[in-house]
């Protein structure tokens, strides 16, 4: 189980290997949501300097309707990388937690 639970999941056909750690830019978070993303990843075991690229935009124009609230994000995982679109710095926050939901 996801948390937070996401509205729409998309399960693709392949895999994406996170054992040598995520790319996470520090700049999008806050000090003290870094410091728990920080504690969750050593929780799952996941470096946030790790090798795998993370982009994380906060574009609230590009979320409309009942999506258009804090905390929405949309992420695409492919083998290039992780792409998190979110709505604030919450919906940032929240995928990070998803990324780590999925380990």
């Amino acid at each position: 189980t996801l948390l937070p639970t996401p509205m729409h999941v998309e399960a693709g056909k392949g895999k994406v290997d996170i054992t040598e750690g995520i790319a996470l830019p520090k700049d999008v978070f806050d000090a003290a949501q870094f410091a728990a993303i920080q504690d969750r990843a050593e929780v799952v075991g996941v470096d946030v300097r790790g090798d795998l690229p993370v982009s994380i935009t906060v574009v609230p124009a590009d979320f409309t309707g009942e999506l258009a609230k804090s905390g929405a994000y949309e992420m695409s995982i492919n083998g290039d990388g992780i792409a998190i679109k979110a709505f604030d710095k919450v919906g940032a926050f929240y995928a990070v937690q998803s990324i780590f939901g999925l380990v």
